[in-house]
């Protein structure tokens, strides 16, 4: 009957995928229109031109929640931070932005805003987390009920403010060293787990060239990586260049073409992508201690000096995510971009369209990232769509990425993919330029399938509106998803884009959508709505190429077998116990003994059954 379910499941929502919308029309000029690349970062070292209040029509108030503000539009150069943290046992939230509301120079008021809920959000703030200037603040629960910001101060170290208890109290900071021989160490990205949260991992890049910075280990830019195992006391690792992401293989790394995705336990996973890097995922089943790079997208270009000449080619525009679902799979989204180099420099293309999705149980991508082999594969999350009108792209303000970008995807146990992007929409525009929406995307068969897009804003409410920088809770037990992003009247970001856009006033919204669906249905996914007093474990490690287990505790005597599948169906293997007492159990598995591929096993307890899906490599 499972099998049924699931087929009838896949069934209705390929339907939904092949009834393709039409992609919005992008003028030739527009298309072919290049600028300078986005490795060439907006930060500290390049002042913005103050601007005024923009006046602009206003819509009507949407259905987002106002938890602060600021005039510093930018929340990051490519991947979307975590910016806003959820505790289901509390119901609490956490969110962060960066806030800066003096536009004169460099907004030397700049650093992490701070919102907390607790029965209700708190007033916005009016100054920022630090004592001193910052940028790309994170808050994440730590050390048994607190909070930590990891930020990063521009030439030196990261910032590092804690405090005991979340959502009040003084904040305690000091500050996480750069390498020797490194100008300083920007755009960090931050997660904690373990029991108490208390252990905490850190990305970071060391500042490049471009932004005055030195070549740091044969990198222009280099991805560090800091471990603490006493929630900031002491860094076991501390600045580590993991191999192989060095200058063996890589020129440098741009700012902000990274994410992590949330962590299981001690499996633990992030993403890195751009235009001048490959797309690859690293993880590690052992809380950091070693890694394994996984191969999404080659780059033949990866090598490559700034002077280099490049013919125009694809790759991820730096906006990139990850997440691994309770199977071990590892889904994939990022922005499509052109790029090339005529020998005088990098250029990227911002007209261009398509936002990627892959993950581990596909085959690899085609490196020319052509749309309609993306879409027939199932790898073409979204574009531009046309409206009813026939509306083409006039203009956008350049954020660095493509037409559709900032994506991020949260897994729920039920392995149910959400996917939310920010994607130009034609229609209404703004003194000549096209606004900004979030969208929408779910899959129900672990990224087989997707729904048709939804578009958050919209309706007349957010008719003149910009919607940038999406940024989604991780944990989803209740049928919600939940994010925060930046709102204006106006389009674009006068950080990135000085040339279209002036410093305006912009809000940070949180805002919370049910998409309630039945219980988890098909082969791979037990169901949520039975209380159940065995547990069943997923296989660890997940993929596997060696030695992987299965723990089972039975809370009463039963009888216990297993059995296993291939994706045809065919059963390949089955362990019978007996009838077993109350207690704890494990099956053992020797992959080395398996073909490479996708299994199910259902282990069966009494007349009750727990079904997961395993990988052998």
């Amino acid at each position: 009957m499972k099998r049924i379910l699931l087929f009838a499941l896949v069934i209705f929502f390929g339907m939904t995928v092949y009834a393709q919308p039409n992609r919005a029309v992008i003028p030739k000029a527009l298309a072919n229109k290049a600028v300078p690349a986005p490795f060439k970062i907006a930060e500290d070292y390049m002042p913005v031109m103050p601007g005024n209040d923009v006046v602009a029509p206003k819509g009507a108030p949407g259905a987002g929640t106002a938890i602060g503000g600021t005039r510093y539009d930018m929340q990051t150069n490519g991947s979307p931070r975590t910016q806003l943290y959820y505790l289901p046992e509390t119901g609490n939230l956490g969110a962060a932005w960066i806030r800066g509301m003096t536009d004169a120079g460099t907004y030397p008021d700049r650093g992490t805003g701070y919102n907390y809920f607790g029965t209700s959000w708190g007033p916005a703030p009016t100054t920022r987390i630090e004592t001193l200037r910052t940028g790309w603040g994170e808050v994440l629960p730590w050390n048994n009920g607190g909070e930590l910001c990891i930020s990063h101060q521009g030439t030196g170290g990261l910032v590092k403010n804690t405090r005991p208890v979340k959502g009040t109290g003084t904040w305690t900071q000091s500050i996480i060293t750069a390498p020797a021989g490194a100008y300083g160490i920007l755009w960090p990205r931050t997660i904690t787990n373990g029991a108490t949260n208390n252990n905490i991992h850190i990305i970071a890049l060391t500042t490049p060239t471009a932004n005055s910075g030195t070549v740091y280990m044969g990198l222009d830019g280099a991805i560090v990586y800091y471990r603490s195992l006493d929630g900031g006391a002491t860094w076991d690792k501390n600045a580590v260049i993991i191999d192989p992401m060095t200058s063996s293989n890589y020129f440098g790394f741009g700012g902000d073409d990274y994410a992590w995705g949330a962590p299981h336990g001690d499996t633990l996973c992030f993403i890195v992508g751009g235009n001048w890097t490959d797309t690859f995922i690293m993880k590690s089943y052992d809380n950091g201690s070693t890694w394994t790079k996984v191969q999404v997208l080659s780059n033949a270009h990866q090598a490559d000096n700034t002077s280099v000449v490049a013919d125009p080619f694809y790759a991820s525009d730096g906006s990139n995510c990850v997440e691994m679902d309770k199977d071990g799979i590892f889904h994939v989204a990022f922005g499509r971009m052109r790029a090339s180099n005529d020998g005088s420099g990098r250029v990227y293309y911002p007209y261009t369209d398509g936002l990627v999705y892959w993950n581990t149980a596909m085959a690899p991508l085609k490196d020319s990232l052509d749309l309609d082999t993306l879409y027939n594969n199932g790898q073409l999350l979204a574009y531009v769509y046309a409206n009813t009108a026939g509306d083409s792209i006039l203009a956008v303000p350049y954020y660095g990425v493509g037409l559709t970008s900032f994506p991020q995807l949260t897994i729920d146990k039920c392995g149910y993919v959400y996917a939310i992007w920010s994607g130009v929409t034609v229609g209404n525009p703004y003194n000549g330029l096209n606004y900004r929406h979030i969208w929408e995307k779910h899959s129900l068969d672990a990224g087989v399938t997707f729904s048709d897009s939804n578009d958050f804003n919209k309706g007349l409410a957010y008719i003149y509106k910009e919607f940038a920088y999406p940024s989604m809770a991780k944990a989803k037990p209740d049928g919600k998803i939940r994010f925060v992003y930046q709102t204006a009247d106006v389009p674009g970001s006068a950080i990135k884009d000085a040339t279209n856009v002036t410093a305006h006033d912009c809000v940070i919204e949180e805002r919370e959508e049910t998409l309630a669906f039945p219980p988890c249905p098909g082969v791979g996914i037990e169901s949520n709505t039975q209380t159940r007093t065995n547990q069943v474990a997923q296989n660890v490690p997940n993929p596997f190429h060696g030695i992987t287990t299965i723990d089972v505790t039975l809370a009463k005597p039963a009888s216990l077998s297993i059995e296993v599948y291939n994706v045809m169906g065919q059963k390949v293997m089955n362990v019978n116990k007996g009838n077993v007492s109350a207690g704890p159990y494990q099956f053992v598995f020797d992959g080395n003994q398996m073909n490479s591929g996708v299994y199910f096993y259902t282990v069966k307890i009494n007349n009750e059954s727990y079904t997961h899906k395993m990988i052998v490599e």
